[in-house]
């Protein structure tokens, strides 16, 4: 719901966007949009279905943590971004407080 809904409201910014200084939706940045708005809710809900019953639902909570750590991972493969020692030292943090949160 969160990501159908944000797509409906963003929906207007995109038409300002289009509209505004010359600047044209080409078939590849229709499809990006639509990828965003649609793609990413399905693969996200999917992916989040497989963790939780893989895990169970205490254990996947402990995953959404992680979502940060994994964006500095996919930012520096996909776009070239190199992390600085603030991205380490906030994985570092992540990571310890996921582990110290899966003790008994």
């Amino acid at each position: 719901m969160v990501c159908g809904f944000g797509f409906v409201y963003m929906l207007p910014w995109l038409a300002w966007e289009t509209t505004a200084d010359d600047m044209r939706l080409t078939a590849q940045g229709t499809l990006a949009v639509l990828y965003s708005g649609i793609g990413s809710l399905l693969l996200a809900y999917a992916g989040w279905s497989y963790v939780v019953t893989r895990l169970g639902a205490a254990r996947a909570g402990a995953t959404l943590h992680l979502v940060p750590a994994m964006g500095v991972a996919l930012s520096a493969l996909f776009l070239g971004e190199l992390p600085s020692w603030y991205h380490f030292a906030g994985v570092a943090l992540i990571l310890s407080g996921v582990g110290l949160s899966s003790l008994k």
